[in-house]
This record gives structure tokens, sequence and C-alpha cells, in this order.
């Protein structure tokens, strides 16, 4: 059995070099640190004013408020056969708004899920950046980073 070297077959493999690393201009590393300086207002918009559960719980209720305030109205409206023709028709009507609804509230689950995922890589990634830059807290508005490594 013949025993085969490694050294050939490893010298026929192109070697990478080695990158030059970028030269920033004072205008780059400005509009870098004025970007970073925004990482906290992105996550205000991530973390949003209502929560989507809230408007979804609401939502269903006005269907449902809706509904019946509907047939109570057309009950009164019409009378005979007619009010029997009314009813249905808006019972058909509102059984899709509350199909609609229903889908609604199930996207809004599965949303929130999402949102909750998202929040908890947002605050990963703050993490990350906190090590690394001063980024000013909302309350303080915004303004660029302040590198920590150029301190050291």
């Amino acid at each position: 059995m013949k025993i085969l070297k490694l050294r050939p077959l490893i010298e026929g493999i192109d070697q990478p070099t080695v990158e030059q690393k970028k030269q920033w201009t004072s205008e780059e590393k400005k509009s870098a640190l004025e970007n970073i300086g925004l990482y906290n207002e992105y996550g205000r918009h991530l973390y949003r004013e209502h929560n989507l559960m809230e408007i979804s719980h609401k939502l269903s209720e006005i269907t449902k408020m809706a509904e019946e305030l509907a047939l109570h109205e057309t009950g009164k409206v019409s009378e005979g056969d007619q009010s029997w023709f009314d009813e249905q028709t808006v019972r058909k009507n509102f059984a899709g708004l509350r199909k609609i609804s229903e889908e609604f509230s199930k996207l809004t689950k599965d949303a929130h899920t999402l949102q909750q995922r998202m929040e908890a890589l947002y605050e990963d990634g703050a993490h990350i950046v906190e090590r690394y830059y001063e980024v000013k807290d909302l309350n303080e508005g915004t303004g660029p980073a302040i590198s920590k490594i150029a301190k050291k």
C-alpha cells in the first residue's frame, strides 16, 4: 500500500493572500460613527407603541359588537319575511368578517412570536455594539457613537 503525502497536495492549493485593510477617511469614520449612534433609534421603532395583540383583541371585540348591533337593527327595521331575509344576509356577511378576524388573530400571534424573537436579537446586537462604542440613550437624543477602542 502506497502512503500519500499531504505536502504535494497542499502545495498545489493557492494560499489566500492577506487582504489589505481598508484605509478609512475621516469622513467615512464620522459617517460610520453617526450611523452606529442611531442604533438605539432603530430599537425604538422595533418596540412598537401599540401591541399587535391588543389591536387584534380590540378588532375582535368590534367585530362581535358590530354583528350584534347589525342584527338588532335589522330586526327593528324589517318586518315579516323581509326581516328573516335581512337577518340571514347580515349573518352571512358577518360570518365572513368573523373568519377575517380569526385569521387576523392567528397572524397576530405569529407576528407577536416573531416580534419577540426580533427584539431578543436586537438586544444581543446592542450588547455587542456597546462593547466597542458608546451609544447615547434615547433620552439623551441621538448623536455619533464614541469608539471605546480608540480610548485604549
